[in-house]
């Protein structure tokens, strides 16, 4: 309203037009928009086949029976740049811990999704909620996922307690999209990958993709591309040397694809995306790009809940070859997990037939550049009620991303012993009582975890990587 006055003002008085051009500087709000509910929806897992597309509310929770939330939106007449935007939900019975916000595919319609074909997440978590109150609009902010006119699908999911309450767009106070923008120059564009910066970053005098042969994309944070060291000369680990021991399992990654023990993404995580798992000269490449996502992994179990385990073990010498990227965020894992949990037929229902063991060969994150976690769960995730305890390795060997690392534990029936580059990490650990259970191998590459301290931030490489030399198991 005041540059229009002082417009006018000009116009009668021509004294001030100069004052009206310099006080008419500063970007103008282009609008507000609201948007209503085009669909949504919720699905339970002790309801597996109800589709709830009428429900007068929507529901969430994190905790078993797990609800899950989705929302559809149409965005149309967007001017401007988006400044600020808002998933504007109304609470109806509240909890002590609320959900977070996420991205989801557009491949779900209201009459027909239940939790057996709910879609899939396309993004990490946003804005996690604590105690909500019943009776109270909240907001999650869903800023950089809106840009300009389209279809929009979120979900909320997560949190614990008592299952949240929402209103649905059957009901009065329907779920809202509230977009604000403002004609105002773009943000900046996201730091360019090193194989895209325009620079030599390796030295070898070749820049960018595809010139360098370092580069596998524009997207790639690493121009190296000389091959990996050679491995130590083949044969028993010093480790278990003498001891009985025999090889059971091992996969050097020659060729250029997995081979069939291995499946490329965990039980409960979405279908990889296309290049998240790469096999060349001698390695497979276990990659998380920007956006990042939770988790992207190989591992010889399931490909979906109900799927056989390809290949598990229990007790033995498991030893991997690795070398992961070397900034915050990197949240690397070499791992062993429950085939018993992962093959349930009636889950996610209590009770299960095995605690969820759980054992972390080797865990990092890269803003703790030398140390070293290696950890045993006697109930990961607090299965069906039984609190997880752990017992575990916390060493500092010296700095472990950037260069080729062997990391490995000794599982036997009585204990745990973990070994960096062949040598003893910390005391061996009592073995608890549920880990005598056959258990499947898992390589992993998650971001922005697990702790807020390793956060992912302007520093943090568009591509996240974990290369895996070969994979080693041995057994009596």
């Amino acid at each position: 309203m005041g540059c229009v006055l002082m417009a006018r003002a000009a116009a009668l008085v021509p004294a001030l037009l100069a004052l009206a051009a310099s006080v008419c500087v500063a970007p103008a709000a282009a609008g507000s928009f609201n948007f209503h509910a085009s669909a949504d929806t919720y699905v339970d897992s002790a309801s597996p086949k109800t589709v709830f597309g009428t429900s007068k509310r929507l529901r969430t929770n994190g905790d078993i029976p797990l609800n899950q939330t989705f929302v559809r939106f149409k965005v149309t007449g967007l001017t401007g740049t988006v400044t600020d935007a808002a998933l504007r939900v109304y609470v109806t019975d509240g909890t002590r811990n609320g959900p977070a916000v996420f991205e989801i595919t557009d491949s779900w319609s209201e009459k027909t999704t239940n939790w057996k074909n709910r879609p899939s997440r396309t993004s990490t978590p946003r804005d996690d909620k604590g105690a909500l109150s019943a009776g109270r609009w909240v907001e999650w902010d869903v800023t950089p996922w809106i840009s300009t006119d389209g279809t929009v699908n979120l979900s909320l999911r997560g949190g614990e307690g008592n299952r949240v309450g929402l209103g649905a767009r059957e009901s009065t106070r329907d779920p809202q999209l509230v977009v604000t923008t403002a004609f105002d120059d773009p943000p900046p564009p996201p730091p360019a990958a090193a194989c895209a910066d325009g620079q030599d970053n390796d030295g070898d005098g070749k820049s960018d993709f595809p010139t360098d042969p370092g580069c596998a994309s524009s997207t790639d944070g690493d121009e190296t591309d000389a091959p990996p060291p050679p491995p130590p000369p083949f044969g028993e680990p010093a480790a278990i040397a003498g001891q009985g021991y025999r090889q059971a399992f091992r996969d050097d990654f020659d060729g250029t694809s997995l081979g069939s023990t291995w499946t490329p993404k965990e039980f409960w995580e979405d279908d990889p995306r296309p290049g998240a798992v790469a096999v060349s000269d001698g390695t497979v490449k276990i990659r998380n790009a920007w956006p990042y996502y939770d988790d992207q992994s190989i591992t010889t179990g399931p490909y979906s809940f109900g799927d056989p385990v390809k290949k598990a073990w229990e007790f033995g010498y498991f030893e991997a070859r690795m070398k992961f990227t070397d900034a915050k965020g990197s949240w690397p894992a070499f791992w062993l997990i429950s085939s018993a949990h992962a093959t349930w037929p009636n889950w996610p229902s209590c009770p299960e037939s095995d605690l969820n063991f759980e054992l972390d060969i080797m865990e990092y994150q890269g803003d703790e550049p030398t140390q070293f976690y290696g950890t045993e769960h006697r109930n990961t995730g607090d299965l069906c009620g039984t609190q997880d305890a752990t017992r575990s390795a916390f060493t500092k060997p010296g700095k472990l991303a950037g260069t080729w690392h062997t990391f490995a534990v000794k599982w036997t029936a009585t204990d745990l012993t973990w070994y960096v580059d062949g040598a003893q990490q910390g005391s061996p650990q009592p073995l608890f009582d549920s880990g005598d259970q056959l258990m499947y191998l898992a390589l992993t590459t998650q971001a922005c975890g697990w702790d807020s301290s390793n956060a992912c931030d302007s520093t943090t490489p568009a591509v996240l990587e974990t290369e895996v030399d070969y994979v080693d198991v041995w057994q009596k």
